[in-house]
């Protein structure tokens, strides 16, 4: 069974990452104090990224979450300030699904600056930038104006994500209530979860990188670092769990597409523990790599290391997908264990 992308998802990623890449250098993340983190927004909304999965007749891609989740993980992998993932992930497909079409073809085209904030994910990036934010609580969905939500900006680890507390309870138009919300709530926190498990995929592949690149630049007893065997384990450590991580996301993705699958939440758990176990065995091995240089400022690593560090309390912590997936297993909704095998064996040479 063939379990990789397919051909036109992956020129979609290659042609992303060849943007992103161009246009969002480590110099520009020098930038953050004289840069609003906002500047490639037209353009990403002309390349049509923004509305990947709103429906043709809104002027989008059309596409699926497992496309989403390949531009979500191409975004992690440059530590894109723009909120691409955000906007295209989960924005306009819950605008899309409230019946809100106009306004998800507006904020997909790049006319409607927007927030999206719940309970797993109280913060609006960009505060000072948004016109609306759209808030999903399992009683209700609201579109609430800043001034009415919006608490004063906070710093973060990460210094482009420029963060507002939501009130969640703050008032606006109301777009779904009770059962309706709490369904829009649940799909939402597992988008969430999904991409940002994405984006950490791409953040630890990018670490992987330059920790790379520098073992075999820097030297030592006349020799390149990475020709020793220490090194060399603590990259290829890092590069098989990201191996092991990115099919668990993509499943994820895929699943994402049945909104009443049983299965989903725990399937979108495990995707965002996997990428965020494995975004912090590639940063702590990356630093090994770099030894002291990896913490100063002069090193590329540590924004990206921020990022990953930001990303992976956001759409649930560690604690929180961990605990999901220990009461699925422990409580014993999980077909596992050789009892299960056996039992399965048995039946096919019957």
């Amino acid at each position: 069974m063939d379990f990789s992308l397919a051909e036109d998802t992956k020129r979609l990623a290659e042609g992303a990452r060849a943007f992103l890449t161009q246009e969002n250098t480590v110099a520009r993340l020098r930038q953050a104090e004289q840069s609003s983190g906002l500047e490639l927004m037209p353009q990403i909304a002309s390349l049509g990224l923004l509305g990947i999965e709103a429906p043709e007749t809104l002027g989008g891609l059309g596409l699926t979450a497992v496309e989403s989740a390949a531009i979500a993980e191409e975004a992690g992998h440059v530590a894109l300030p723009e909120p691409l993932t955000e906007i295209a992930g989960l924005l306009v497909p819950m605008l899309v699904h409230l019946g809100r079409g106009e306004l998800a073809q507006s904020v997909a085209q790049g006319h409607s600056a927007m927030g999206i904030a719940s309970p797993l994910c109280p913060f609006a990036g960009h505060a000072r930038r948004q016109a609306q934010v759209l808030i999903v609580t399992p009683r209700r969905v609201a579109l609430a104006e800043p001034k009415d939500c919006l608490n004063p900006p906070r710093s973060s680890i990460d210094p482009w994500r420029q963060l507002a507390r939501v009130d969640l309870e703050a008032v606006g138009e109301v777009l779904a209530s009770d059962e309706a919300a709490h369904e829009a709530c649940q799909w939402l926190n597992a988008r969430g979860a999904v991409f940002t498990a994405a984006e950490l995929c791409g953040l630890a592949h990018r670490m992987i990188e330059l920790a790379t690149d520098y073992a075999n630049t820097r030297e030592q007893f006349g020799v390149p670092i990475g020709s020793f065997q220490a090194v060399q384990h603590l990259l290829a450590d890092a590069r098989v769990r990201l191996e092991f991580a990115r099919p668990v996301v993509y499943r994820a993705a895929a699943a994402l597409a049945q909104i009443d699958l049983p299965r989903r939440d725990l399937l979108a758990s495990h995707a965002k523990l996997a990428a965020t176990d494995t975004a912090n065995l590639a940063s702590e091995n990356a630093i090994q790599v770099f030894g002291a240089f990896g913490y100063t400022f002069e090193a590329d690593l540590h924004y990206f290391m921020k990022r990953s560090w930001a990303l992976a309390g956001l759409w649930g912590d560690r604690e929180f997908h961990l605990q999901r997936l220990d009461a699925h297993v422990f409580d014993g909704g999980a077909a596992i264990g050789p009892g299960t095998s056996y039992r399965q064996e048995e039946k096919r040479h019957d």
